[in-house]
């Protein structure tokens, strides 16, 4: 749907100018996540990378849907999360066929918690910037 109506035209090229930033984020998520464990060094603590690699693709989403608009409505965090959280899902079945990688639910957990995040964080910003402009 979104998609669709960026490639469609409905959206301005100003407005598609803002996925830019989602797109190629989510193609480095990707690059990322499509390295094996043999190829990269396991770092301790690892899993803090998908909260925050997450949070930061929430945010990415969130400002391409103010592009076209002045204030996000509740169903537009829904797309938001469903955005993300259908990345996440992909991401970890894209993982599955990596050698020595294999897909998390947990993983997958902090990939919600991440955009759930992003999604309070942008709340609580267009909230007080509206309060700020009224």
């Amino acid at each position: 749907m979104i998609l669709g109506a960026v490639v469609s035209g409905v959206l301005t090229l100003k407005e598609k100018n803002y996925w830019i930033l989602p797109v190629i984020y989510g193609l480095c998520i990707f690059y990322f996540s499509h390295q094996s464990f043999k190829e990269v060094k396991n770092v301790k603590g690892g899993d803090y990378f998908h909260p925050v690699e997450f949070f930061s693709l929430g945010i990415l989403i969130s400002v391409a849907f103010l592009a076209s608009k002045k204030r996000l409505k509740k169903s537009d965090f829904f797309k938001i999360f469903s955005i993300g959280v259908g990345y996440g899902i992909f991401d970890e079945i894209h993982q599955y066929f990596i050698p020595n990688r294999c897909t998390s639910f947990f993983d997958l957990f902090l990939d919600s918690v991440g955009i759930l995040c992003a999604l309070m964080f942008v709340h609580f910003l267009t909230k007080k910037m509206e309060k700020r402009y009224d």
